[in-house]
């Protein structure tokens, strides 16, 4: 297994830095080294100014502390971090299946093969920003082989260490949120109690949901205050919709992972009124009907379906977040899709001699699929514009694209390549004339050209600019430059009440307010 898994990733090793590595590794200060103060502010603060995940970054000091701003560390780490990830998913595995079939060590790793290799998880482990996966999935795997120890043994010591690496895992990245559903699938399947009521099956979940709400809640000021977190203008209905789409293009994704992207075509629905929720909706409640009616004949597969159903809730759109659906969001509800794979395989094998090897044949065929595409897709991740050009190819009508790389490119200081990829952005969509100027006037401004930087944002008349905390921190920014701190006071403070982002620039709030009580 590990060797198949470096064989896949080992490329990965020569990549460079890639999407958000800037803010969380290279410019957060606060990762650089193993020290006191920076254990501090990871813990009481977001020093990169995009999320709280203490435990994740204590892992990028200890980098820092090895390999200074070397990618081959990180990435090093990453793979290091994805082998130890898919150990302890065997071993957790294969003390849960024993329960319930005799070829657990089989099942266990034909699961874990399946899971090392599949396409996406790429994304997980090609990128240093991604970590959050790695680190989290290893702490809740652990936690719930020590909730199966506990169970085992009914030693309290066993449960107790299980509830402390579930919230190192919370720590590590927040859609762990979901494990105290995992603990509630076990209690009702695995280690169910024959004559127990429903409530005291589920009982041992509480603790698990407590500490769910207790950490989001700690954090969620902090998180606020950046922004990474808001009220919101999403409609109940558009999130429900959206979610119903979403649980079957991550089952089509899982199913086909080819082609693989970034961005992802899926944008969602704002009604429940379409033929396409309609059918998911139908689809889903059969799934889960023949999932309960045939628990008893296939455990297994009752549980791999539950568990991948149970993954879903934090990244199908019923949280508002700027992302709808990613490949790193698959990380944990594949576990399951995997799982139902490799038992179906282990089942096909086990029924008869010329079946063992149709079987084998059929795994070899898909370890070799998967392992290509991953394999391949490791050469995207190469570094942020060789990854968004990838996604041009395949979606070369996508404005949003060109205006990515060519933000790229103004932030190394390549102005010529830059506005060459975002004239093609507002040639696709005049939208993004918005775009262009922004970044016309960060040159002029760069350059000094104070009155041309004006001018860049003065020629767009559209309404809705005064809305967009963008152009008002620009316009704000730029009379500070003049020596105009007046106006400059009046446009940030315009800025701090935006309803809209462009995200042309890394501004949070925190920088809006230290502006607001300068000069």
């Amino acid at each position: 297994m590990g060797t198949i898994a470096v064989f896949v990733y080992w490329r990965s090793l020569f990549n460079g830095f890639n999407v958000d590595d800037d803010a969380l590794v290279i410019l957060n200060t606060a990762v650089h080294g193993l020290s006191w103060q920076n254990f501090k502010l990871l813990f009481t603060s977001t020093p990169n100014g995009l999320e709280y995940l203490p435990v994740r970054d204590l892992t990028y000091c200890l980098d820092y502390q090895l390999w200074g701003l070397n990618p081959f560390g990180y990435h090093l780490s990453n793979l290091f971090y994805y082998l130890l990830t898919c150990l302890v998913l065997y071993v957790f595995l294969n003390k849960l299946l024993f329960r319930w079939t005799t070829s657990s060590p089989q099942v266990a790793l034909f699961t874990t093969l399946l899971y090392a290799v599949h396409p996406l998880h790429v994304e997980s482990v090609a990128g240093i920003a991604q970590r959050k996966d790695l680190v989290s999935g290893i702490f809740c795997f652990v936690s719930l082989y020590l909730f199966l120890r506990f169970r085992e043994t009914k030693l309290k010591g066993y449960y107790a260490a299980s509830l402390i690496f579930f919230a190192l895992a919370l720590l590590s990245k927040s859609t762990v949120i979901i494990l105290p559903l995992y603990i509630a699938l076990l209690e009702l399947t695995a280690t169910a109690v024959p004559g127990k009521s429903l409530g005291r099956k589920i009982l041992p979940a509480i603790p698990y949901g407590a500490i769910s709400v207790i950490v989001p809640l700690a954090t969620y000021r902090l998180l606020f205050n950046v922004g990474v977190v808001s009220a919101g203008n999403y409609q109940a209905e558009g999130r429900i919709a959206t979610a119903l789409l979403a649980v079957f293009y991550y089952l089509k994704r899982l199913l086909v992972p080819y082609p693989l992207y970034f961005n992802h075509p899926f944008t969602g629905a704002a009604t429940v009124f379409r033929l396409d929720v309609a059918i998911a909706f139908v689809a889903l409640i059969m799934i889960v009907y023949l999932l309960i009616r045939y628990r008893r004949d296939n455990p297994i597969v009752c549980f791999g379906g539950f568990f991948f159903l149970a993954s879903l809730p934090p990244v199908i759109g019923l949280i508002p977040a700027s992302t709808l659906v990613a490949d790193r969001y698959a990380f944990l509800p594949s576990v399951g899709f995997c799982l139902v794979l490799g038992w179906v395989l282990a089942a096909i094998q086990a029924a008869k001699r010329s079946a063992a090897t149709a079987a084998a044949v059929m795994l070899i065929g898909v370890l070799m699929i998967f392992s290509a595409i991953s394999y391949d897709r490791i050469r995207d991740w190469k570094d942020y514009p060789t990854l968004m050009i990838s996604d041009i190819r395949h979606f070369p009508k996508r404005p949003r694209l060109y205006m990515l790389v060519g933000k790229y490119y103004f932030t190394k200081g390549d102005y010529r390549t830059a506005f060459e990829y975002l004239e093609q952005a507002r040639n696709l969509n005049p939208a993004y004339n918005l775009d262009y100027a922004l970044f016309a006037s960060m040159q002029a401004v760069a350059e000094n050209r104070f009155m041309d930087a004006l001018h860049q944002l003065d020629q767009i008349t559209v309404p809705i600019k005064g809305d967009i905390m963008d152009f008002n921190y620009q316009y704000g920014y730029i009379h500070e430059r003049m020596g105009n701190y007046e106006t400059a006071r009046e446009y940030y403070r315009k800025a701090l009440n935006s309803k809209e982002r462009l995200y042309v620039m890394r501004i949070n709030l925190d920088t809006i307010k230290n502006l607001l009580g300068g000069k």
